[in-house]
């Protein structure tokens, strides 16, 4: 088959490149033989180090796809399952055994613990990770199974990892763990990486089938590099444009007549009134922005309350609205708000709105500052831009905004010129070209993320689901302050906070899973009104509004439909 075999003896040296790693040694094993033996057609001496307990571990889904009508089947086309596979973080020892045909295998075996789980599934192969489905679809589900794998090594000494396994595709719940491929448990698979938890699911019906449009909140903060051009102030995630008194300060709202004085803001206004709405998007938005570039077209909405425990927070303060209401099952125990404010969802809606705003005078200023390809065509074949100079990737937006810095502070005499950071919408665009495979410490494949955690795919919460993610870390704190916001401290588990509701259940391990600062403020994507956006203040609850120019926290979330 053009595949070449080896024959002989292969002799490692010790050091970086005589390591062998168990996934190579049960490769040439598989494909060889026993090559420690020197009686073995190919033997190869090399360095062997022992895989401890703890470096092994399953890896795969944790719930198997087995409804065949489904767009997310599982299965092949003779009813195996092959994305098990035995992981191993170190060591390389791993003895040789033989398989039913007679072939020499690694002496790693595979079975399922229950002794019922052979009507529905089994290990044909006790040697192979590959999963034979008897039954599937309805025949299984909500049926678990224990995967067990042994691995004896040379001295005949055994390893042992379980997993438990989901034989149907789970449907999610609010608060569970949603990983980089596209799965979602109550439980923390340490092994995966973390996209964020479900703060919010809709249940929708479509064409007589029940759907669910999902909130996801990310693992983690946006994180930016430090600007090359500081001048006092970054504005590395400022909301958008903030209108200055004079024009050595930058971005003035001057006018003579109907125009600009600032060179760049008068090309802006010029090119957004070609500015539509995206065509698959349903939202009521304003026209204000054609006459005043400061205020974008998305739906202005005022107001300011303290957001608190519950009913008797409000009455012990005085005041506010509560996060909770226990008789509010429909809403999962949340309290539905008055306030249009606090009931604004369009998460998704928004942020389409503004980045296709935000694209629009974002080309707009490269055009008037004569930045063209040619001053980022490295990016753009790294694929960190696009040919017309929209940021594709955080280290994109970073170089794409350092540029329209550079060029203002060279060519106009402000005396801040990154000030002109808010031309890009900094906060929603963070978002827009965040993935998980920015997190610090992220091993992910970004080649392998589920499509709704791709870049372009993460936004800037609504007001409304902001204040749902200040509610989820509340209920993950220790205790509510007296004035019924929520303390900076995390409690023990299993303790009475965790049994308040169903959909508080296990907060605390949530929030420190995913992690998020009560300390802080938080900008959401909605607007409040020309100058100012909304914000949550994550230390009191305040759910308020600030200058568009703020250096707040922006925290993505996804939005997307979750198909049984």
């Amino acid at each position: 088959n053009g595949v070449c075999d080896l024959t002989g003896r292969i002799n490692l040296v010790n050091g970086a490149t005589g390591i062998l790693f168990y996934e190579d040694v049960a490769k040439l094993i598989t494909r060889y033989g026993n090559i420690r033996s020197e009686g073995n057609t190919l033997y190869i001496s090399f360095n062997g180090t022992s895989i401890g307990q703890s470096a092994m571990s399953i890896d795969g889904k944790k719930y198997v796809n087995t409804d065949s009508t489904s767009a997310g089947y599982d299965l092949d086309e003779n009813d195996n399952f092959n994305d098990l596979s035995l992981l191993v973080t170190s060591g390389n020892d791993v003895g040789v055994t033989t398989n039913s045909a007679g072939k020499s295998v690694p002496n790693v075996v595979w079975e399922i613990v229950e002794n019922d789980a052979s009507a529905y599934a089994e290990f044909a192969d006790q040697y192979s990770p590959v999963l034979h489905f008897k039954q599937k679809g309805v025949a299984v589900k909500n049926k678990i199974l224990t995967v067990r794998v042994t691995l004896t090594n040379t001295s005949g000494e055994t390893r042992v990892a379980e997993k438990v396994v989901g034989l149907w595709n789970r449907i999610p719940e609010v608060g569970d763990y949603a990983w980089t491929d596209g799965q979602f448990d109550n439980t923390n698979d340490t092994s995966k990486q973390l996209a964020g938890v479900v703060v919010r699911k809709t249940e929708v019906e479509v064409d007589g089938n029940t759907v669910y449009d999902l909130d996801i909140l990310s693992a983690a903060d946006t994180s930016f590099q430090t600007s090359s051009v500081q001048d006092g102030g970054g504005y590395e995630s400022s909301w958008g444009i903030y209108p200055m008194a004079t024009q050595t300060e930058g971005l003035t709202d001057a006018k003579t007549g109907a125009e600009y004085n600032d060179e760049v803001l008068e090309a802006v206004r010029q090119a957004v009134q070609n500015w539509t709405k995206p065509s698959d998007v349903s939202y009521n938005n304003e026209s204000a922005y054609k006459t005043d570039v400061f205020d974008t077209p998305l739906t202005n909405m005022g107001g300011t309350e303290y957001i608190l425990k519950d009913a008797a927070a409000v009455t012990a303060a005085g005041g506010g609205i509560a996060m909770q209401d226990e008789s509010n099952v429909e809403n999962n125990g949340y309290a539905t708000y008055a306030q249009n404010y606090m009931n604004n969802f369009q998460t998704k809606e928004e942020n389409a709105v503004l980045m296709s705003y935000a694209d629009l005078v974002l080309k707009a200023t490269l055009q008037v500052l004569s930045i063209s390809q040619s001053d980022y065509e490295e990016l753009r074949a790294q694929g960190h831009c696009t040919s017309e100079g929209i940021p594709l990737t955080t280290q994109g937006l970073h170089d794409i905004a350092d540029m329209i810095v550079e060029r203002v502070a060279t060519e106009y005499g402000v005396t801040k010129p990154s000030r002109y950071r808010q031309l890009l919408f900094m906060a929603a665009r963070r978002c827009n070209v965040w993935c998980p495979a920015d997190i610090s410490g992220s091993l992910v494949d970004e080649s392998k993320l589920h499509e709704s955690y791709r870049r372009g795919k993460w936004m800037l919460p609504s007001s409304g689901l902001l204040a749902r993610v200040f509610n989820f870390m509340a209920n993950s704190r220790a205790v509510y302050n007296t004035n019924g916001a929520p303390s900076s401290d995390y409690a023990n588990e299993n303790v009475a906070l965790e049994a308040q509701l169903p959909l508080f259940a296990n907060a605390i391990a949530r929030g420190r899973q995913v992690p998020i600062s009560s300390g802080s403020t938080h900008w959401s994507s909605t607007e409040y009104n020309r100058n100012i956006a909304r914000y949550v203040n994550f230390s009191n609850g305040v759910a308020h509004n600030s200058s568009k120019y703020g250096s707040y926290v922006v925290r993505p979330v996804a939005a997307f439909r979750f198909v049984p």
